[in-house]
């Protein structure tokens, strides 16, 4: 933002307005912010001081949901650095007034990982903020000149790489082992790369599989992989399989550095189910079952979970100290009628949890173009999740991404720039 002033003109040039941290910055490498203020005047000017203001600020706020609702906010600065460029000093052979032209001072600021990352698309005035202001005094009975760029502060996938467990739920289970197969038994399994749980009935066992910690949104689904294993002698009857990703919202305001109130709010984001019909397809497109050593037979087969894409798309997953933005898998599965898990002919179902950790490609604002599915026809939303979202009697093209949340432009099946995937193949 440049200020408005006949003669004088204040501007800051900065390298990147987007400070992206990645693994080395997790192990202590600082991330440096470099740029130059810049200062044209038409007119003889008196400079007294030149200064350069880096400021964090984090906000949450919400609305209690009682008899008698109540506002509750919290404002605090997380950052503030502050750097002098130049100060006239009387007596010092200096001119007191400066001559017409263009006047460049450069300036560099040192930022640490363990700063957290911008946060600007949650609802209730709620964000975490940078911002980088320059003013210039040019005398005592004159206003300053200011002007402000905002800055996003990124951290890559690969700067979490080391923390592959997101909830503490599955931090909880990480180290437990399948038991022994029951009738009740659900086996909760945790791997380094992959996200694994087992629904274990008497008749067969689903394992079921989640990358973790999963990429960036690219092909607007979560791919949820299965592993059906069952004796051939009782084929299995699975009526319904529901995949259901869940969202939650965490905020928090603190007292003394301690917690103090905090509101949680979760919603539903997508969903899709699986039917009878869907899972013999699935089952014989992935070819006949591989036979096991104890005699079973597995079949494998994969889900895609649609989710909402631009300008619907989901925020990336937030783990800072007052805002937290969390996501769930619910992996429900049902086996019967008629089958021998069940009694009297019901359905027995069977529930585990998933928890990925998103990393969500963000869309400019006013980059609207028409979506991947917008272009296939029609206004109503696909059967594959792609297509225009209808929103009550009007219906919204959906856009493609455009600028990537990391540090290059997104579309198609471009991916991360290599440091980013750093140590994900071989994370096990």
């Amino acid at each position: 933002m440049v200020p408005y002033n006949p003669d004088k003109s204040l501007r800051i040039r900065l390298d990147s307005k987007e400070v992206v941290f990645r693994r080395i910055h997790r192990d202590g490498q600082k991330q440096v912010l470099q740029g130059d203020i810049t200062f044209y005047t038409q007119s003889p000017t008196t400079i007294k001081s030149v200064k350069v203001i880096l400021q964090g600020v984090r906000k949450v706020s919400w609305l209690t949901d009682t008899l008698q609702p109540q506002y509750v906010h919290q404002k605090e600065t997380i950052l503030l650095q502050e750097q002098k460029l130049h100060v006239y000093v009387k007596n010092a052979a200096q001119a007191s007034r400066a001559e017409p032209g263009l006047y460049t001072w450069p300036f560099a600021f040192t930022l640490s990982g363990e700063l957290p990352e911008s946060v600007n698309w949650l609802p209730a005035d709620t964000y975490i903020c940078y911002t980088l202001t320059a003013e210039v005094a040019t005398g005592m009975f004159s206003k300053a000149i200011t002007t402000t760029e905002n800055l996003r502060l990124i951290k890559s996938p690969s700067y979490w790489v080391d923390d592959l467990y997101f909830a503490p739920e599955v931090t909880e289970h990480s180290t437990q082992r399948a038991r022994s197969k029951t009738a009740d038994a659900i086996h909760l399994v945790s791997f380094l790369s992959n996200q694994i749980r087992d629904l274990t009935f008497p008749s067969l066992s689903l394992l079921v599989s989640l990358p973790q910690p999963h990429l960036p949104l690219t092909a607007g689904a979560l791919p949820i992989a299965f592993a059906m294993t069952a004796a051939p002698s009782r084929p299995p009857r699975i009526p319904a399989i529901t995949c259901t990703l869940i969202q939650t919202i965490q905020l928090v305001v603190t007292k003394a550095s301690l917690p103090y109130r905090t509101t949680k709010h979760e919603r539903h984001i997508a969903s899709t189910t699986l039917r009878r019909c869907d899972v013999d397809a699935l089952l014989r497109q992935h070819g006949p079952p591989q036979p096991q050593a104890d005699g079973d037979a597995t079949t494998s087969f994969e889900a895609a979970l649609p989710l909402p894409l631009p300008p619907y798309g989901l925020a990336q997953s937030v783990d800072e100290e007052a805002v937290k933005v969390r996501y769930r898998v619910r992996v429900a599965a049902e086996v019967g009628p008629g089958a021998e898990d069940s009694e009297a002919g019901g359905v027995c179902e069977k529930v585990v949890h998933l928890f990925p950790k998103l990393f969500a490609p963000f869309r400019a604002p006013g980059a609207g173009v028409e979506g991947v599915g917008a272009r296939e026809g029609g206004g109503r939303e696909s059967d594959d999740g792609r297509g225009a979202c209808s929103c009550g009697s009007s219906t919204v093209s959906l856009p493609l991404y455009g600028e990537h949340v990391f540090d290059a432009l997104y579309s198609g099946d471009l991916g991360l720039a290599e440091e980013d995937m750093m140590e994900f193949s071989d994370a096990g």
